[in-house]
């Protein structure tokens, strides 16, 4: 187990999550990030992206990031701006943002 102080958990997440008009909408934008995301492959070292799709909940999404700092995350936000966010704004997602150091975590 380790916990927030704990030597080697020093992580930043930050999470998107996207309610879309319609399922359509949604693996639309999917898309955009499947097919963007690779190509800044390198300009984020040490950086994750997970996205979580619920086929259950097709209108929903969520995208995970698992960045070293808060320097980073701004360093990523950067790069979205020109191709990512332009089709966020397009298809206007309820969105909830939420970031921060990761506080615990416990391996099962």
């Amino acid at each position: 187990m380790r916990t927030g102080g704990g030597k080697g958990l020093r992580m930043y997440k930050k999470i998107f999550s996207n309610t879309f008009a319609s399922r359509e909408d949604c693996e639309m934008f999917l898309m955009v990030l499947k097919q963007q995301w690779p190509q800044m492959k390198g300009q984020l070292p040490g950086a994750r992206l997970e996205i979580v799709h619920d086929t259950e909940t097709p209108h929903m999404m969520q995208a995970v990031w698992t960045l070293k700092d808060r320097a980073q995350a701004e360093q990523m936000t950067e790069l979205s701006k020109d191709v990512i966010l332009p089709y966020r704004r397009q298809l206007a997602p309820k969105s909830v943002t939420l970031e921060g150091d990761l506080n615990w975590s416990m391996e099962f």
